[in-house]
């Protein structure tokens, strides 16, 4: 029957996959009828079960399920057709995946076709709220044409928002309307309004943040999530594939999103840190997948070299994810390092030199670490001081002069008055 159109009619969706249990673009494929010819069904209910997305409500339940070659030849599209008897003693219905718009146009077609012996009434097609009522009619054919599938097309502007469409003869006001019959095939309905379930875009998101995916349809029934969550909404915070399925009116439409993370690393520029004087560090502010870079001072290079004591921190970003860390760094000073001058003196004296700064460690040139030092060898003397990473150094020179050698020639000197004589000390 009218149980398996699809297509650009109804229940047409723009997400992955759309099934509906309704009036779709087909030609009554999708049945239970086991590939033989189900002639004059007994009952109404019968025929609802072989056909399970149709409403039969005649009122002599005599419906053909036509599959062989033997009336007429075979199918318009497809294997089966159906055929009814005249007037509302053969009628049907199937219900639309949304209802109709009121104001809005819409186009139809169908084919149909008359098989002898039997002569073929014209064909109404109506609308309705219910299933078991013909509803308000919306087009009548002509008598279709003999043993040829006849395409019959209509349009109409939608007066009531109905869920169903309904199929039916006309009665030749005889009271023989059994005696008359009609095949058809392959209805079409197009301009119908359908919902479409659109999760968005594939995500791209950053290390751990929430996304929100919202599936909400107009008039929806169910939801139900890959999770097994049955909200029109869930949030997400991981990578994954997320899918949901959403019911309306036996419609059933499904989407899915990819949902993948941008995993900036975390970002290390160290441990606080002091540096010396004069010197200087860089920080580096590099890290995996990162495109742009801001320092505290503006600058957007992936490092920093500075020489002062501050606070400073670095944004590393792509997109609109983002990783910071920041460092503080110290600047140590030496007081002025000095051993004094280069000392000369006598060979014999005592020379002692002296480690200037306390708490400073100190290292001279033999290894000692005293803060004193005997330099009273003479020659050159060096220390180094230290305290932390830093470190500062200082020489002098000790030289030792001999003391002269020089004796007086006679324990004593004799001299003559008024005849002076000349001491040398050379």
């Amino acid at each position: 029957m009218l149980k398996n159109f699809i297509g650009l009619i109804f229940c047409m969706n723009l997400s992955i996959i759309s099934q509906c249990q309704a009036f779709l673009n087909g030609s009554f494929e999708n049945n239970s009828a086991n590939g033989i010819d189900q002639i004059n069904i007994a009952t109404n209910a019968d025929f609802d079960a072989l056909m399970s997305d149709m409403t039969a409500f005649g009122s002599f339940p005599n419906l053909d399920i036509i599959i062989s070659n033997t009336y007429c030849g075979l199918a318009q599209d497809g294997d089966t057709y159906v055929a009814l008897t005249g007037g509302l003693t053969d009628a049907l219905s199937s219900e639309l995946c949304s209802p109709l718009v009121v104001g809005q146009s819409y186009s139809m077609s169908f084919w149909a076709r008359q098989c002898n012996p039997y002569i073929a009434l014209p064909i109404q097609i109506g609308t309705s709220g219910i299933p078991n009522a013909q509803g308000t009619i919306i087009y009548t054919s002509t008598q279709p044409a003999e043993s040829i599938w006849t395409e019959f097309t209509f349009d109409f502007i939608a007066t009531s928002a109905d869920s169903y469409i309904t199929i039916g003869c006309i009665s030749d006001n005889a009271g023989n309307d059994v005696s008359f019959w009609v095949q058809v095939d392959n209805f079409v309905l197009t301009g119908l309004t359908v919902p479409v379930l659109d999760l968005g875009p594939d995500v791209s998101t950053c290390q751990n943040a929430a996304v929100v995916l919202d599936a909400t349809l107009t008039n929806a029934d169910s939801y139900l999530w890959q999770d097994g969550s049955t909200g029109n909404s869930i949030t997400v915070d991981a990578p994954g594939i997320y899918n949901v399925t959403v019911t309306i009116d036996n419609c059933i439409y499904i989407d899915e999103v990819v949902v993948d993370e941008i995993g900036l690393p975390s970002l290390e520029l160290g441990a606080d840190t002091t540096i010396c004087e004069g010197l200087a560090i860089t920080l580096y502010g590099t890290t995996i997948g990162a495109a742009n870079y801001l320092w505290q001072n503006g600058s957007t290079g992936s490092s920093l070299t500075t020489s002062l004591a501050g606070n400073y921190y670095v944004v590393a970003s792509a997109g609109d994810c983002a990783v910071t860390d920041s460092i503080n760094i110290q600047v140590e000073s030496f007081d002025e390092i000095d051993l004094g001058p280069d000392i000369f003196t006598c060979e014999g004296e005592t020379v002692i030199l002296h480690a200037q700064y306390p708490g400073y460690s100190v290292v001279w040139q033999d290894g000692s670490t005293g803060s004193t030092f005997d330099a009273s060898a003479g020659g050159l003397y060096s220390i180094i001081y230290s305290h932390g990473q830093c470190s500062a150094s200082d020489f002098v020179q000790v030289s030792l002069n001999p003391h002269p050698n020089f004796n007086w020639v006679e324990d004593s000197l004799k001299v003559c008055f008024d005849h002076p004589d000349t001491l040398d000390a050379t």
